[in-house]
């Protein structure tokens, strides 16, 4: 599993449920987002889609 530069620095996103966009700009994250929340809103299979894209 490749892990992106920001990913659980701040917080623990694990444990707040939250997701890093890694290197993608806002405009990619909020498309790629949108396209995953009609599959999933699980933040761990989100998470895998942010990092697979």
């Amino acid at each position: 599993m490749m892990l992106f530069p920001g990913r659980d620095v701040e917080i623990d996103d694990d444990a707040t449920g939250t997701v890093a966009s890694g290197e993608l700009n806002p405009a990619k994250a909020r498309v790629l987002l949108k396209l995953v929340l009609l599959k999933t809103s699980d933040p761990k299979k989100v998470q895998d889609y942010f990092e697979r894209y």
